[in-house]
């Protein structure tokens, strides 16, 4: 190398060691914390959808962020607030601020297309989200994200009148996977808007195909759910009020345990069944297992809820060590379980399917006809 050049080399590198120094990234236990905080941030965003709930949580972002400016975990925390600002607000200014602050740090085909995705659900603006998602539909490589593309680009198509695009975008999704539901629910809204009812025969056909083998695989999957034969005898747990449960006082009786939290929306789902048949057998003990939630939480934001305010009457209990080894420590919510007289977990129905109470009721009778 010449002197000269390379005395400019060396000079250059100078300058940039210096900018890096000024910038360089930072990491502590705080901003430990706070990775941590965001990694459970969509969650908890969908949890309290409400500007009175987060926002004071995004000013806790700023406030980070103020503190931490090269941070480690700054383009989580603008995620972060992005899908909250998204959520609580339509006011496209500070939405498209967070936007540009996102794809700073990440221009990846899978956040252009979340971005597109938010832009057009949250109905904040349409015809960017449709940039977006053209703009990462070539470099997307995951069939699922393709599908949900060619889905959310014929929503818009449908929006703006141009039936015959959202018709090849409709097909395109279905024929990368024709499995899914919503889908084909897709579909037929469209073939309803267009006035095509023969499509739309066929499609309930299709639909109603997918029910049935989506019945099939649950059923062959609660056959061998891995909690069944377990006992719960064993659980002493505290309720509400921190009193001690003791299972063995549901001794000769049914049990009907559901496992919830409201961090999941399949739970909520479950209740309407639930309610019908805490009436229909008063003889049978419903017990709802929380793992997610404080007592406090629970009576002053969920009881006063009219989706959830039967549970205020119901057995509520928290889960400590013996229960999460019997479920191998992982609770799957939205779990319900019927127990039989001898504190024998029998069945297992987990999620949201349909004929759900019929399917409980029917092995209800069974479990109070044994002994």
């Amino acid at each position: 190398m010449k002197p000269i050049l390379h005395v400019a080399v060396l000079a250059l590198l100078t300058v940039l060691s210096f900018v890096s120094s000024k910038s360089q990234t930072t990491y502590s236990k705080e901003e430990e914390s706070m990775a941590q905080f965001v990694n459970n941030g969509l969650a908890f965003a969908l949890k309290y959808d409400s500007l009175e709930r987060l926002g004071p949580v995004l000013d806790s972002c700023r406030r980070f962020l103020t503190k931490y400016p090269n941070s480690f975990v700054k383009p989580n925390v603008f995620s972060y607030m992005l899908e909250m600002t998204a959520l609580i607000s339509n006011d496209k200014k500070p939405i498209y601020e967070l936007i540009d602050s996102v794809l700073r740090y990440d221009r990846m085909p899978t956040t252009k297309m979340r971005i597109g995705e938010l832009l057009i659900e949250r109905d904040i603006d349409s015809r960017l989200g449709k940039t977006f998602l053209e703009n990462a539909f070539p470099h997307l490589s995951v069939t699922y994200h393709r599908y949900k593309t060619h889905l959310l680009l014929a929503r818009v198509a449908i929006n703006e009148g141009l039936f015959a695009t959202a018709k090849d975008h409709l097909t395109s999704a279905l024929s990368l996977d024709s499995t899914r539901l919503d889908g084909w629910y897709e579909y037929l809204g469209y073939s309803q808007l267009s006035e095509q009812p023969n499509e739309a025969s066929y499609i309930l056909r299709k639909i109603s195909e997918i029910n049935n083998k989506q019945l099939s695989q649950y059923i062959e999957y609660v056959s061998g759910n891995p909690y069944v034969g377990k006992s719960v005898s064993h659980l002493n747990l505290r309720d509400l009020d921190s009193n001690l449960v003791s299972f063995g006082i549901f001794e000769n009786k049914v049990i009907v345990l559901q496992l919830f939290n409201f961090w999941c929306g399949t739970p909520e789902k479950q209740f309407p069944a639930l309610k019908h048949l805490i009436k229909e057998f008063p003889g049978v003990a419903f017990v709802f297992l929380n793992a997610g939630e404080t007592s406090e939480e629970l009576r002053m934001r969920y009881f006063t809820k009219s989706s959830s305010q039967f549970l205020k009457d119901q057995t509520i209990v928290f889960p400590d060590t013996s229960a999460i080894r019997l479920f191998g420590g992982v609770f799957q919510m939205g779990e319900i379980l019927l127990v039989d007289k001898q504190g024998k977990i029998r069945f297992s129905f987990p999620g949201m399917t349909k004929n759900l109470e019929q399917m409980i009721r029917k092995r209800l009778l069974e479990l109070l006809r044994e002994y």
